[in-house]
């Protein structure tokens, strides 16, 4: 009941926007979720997670574990969205035969980055 209470604060209300349009940024694109499971391999040996969980619109205590999935990528995911926007900054994510993602907003990966999306 915690969270459906803070759900209905404008500065959660807000993150809970930006958590669901970056899982939705991955999950609609095959090459995006191989970025990032690549990301994962080459920076993030202390993770056993490989891939954002979606908000659950009916369980609320799921959401609670897509709350604790993103903050443990947090990292991961701002490095996979530099990648997208700087390939050549990020040749070893590229190097394993890792396709071109498509790029997709700049904006969204800024908005992350900074912790504000407008």
């Amino acid at each position: 009941m915690i969270i459906a209470d803070a759900c209905k604060v404008v500065d959660i209300r807000n993150m809970i926007d930006v958590l669901n349009t970056v899982f939705l940024f991955f999950d609609m694109s095959p090459k995006r979720q191989r970025l990032l499971k690549r990301v994962i391999d080459v920076f993030g040996a202390d993770t056993n997670v490989t891939k954002l969980k979606g908000l659950c619109e009916t369980r609320w205590i799921e959401r609670h574990t897509c709350y604790e999935t993103f903050h443990e990528l947090y990292q991961h995911i701002v490095i996979a969205m530099e990648a997208i926007l700087d390939p050549r900054s990020y040749e070893e994510v590229y190097q394993s035969g890792a396709a071109d993602p498509d790029v997709g907003d700049a904006g969204l990966e800024t908005g992350i980055g900074t912790g504000r999306l407008e």
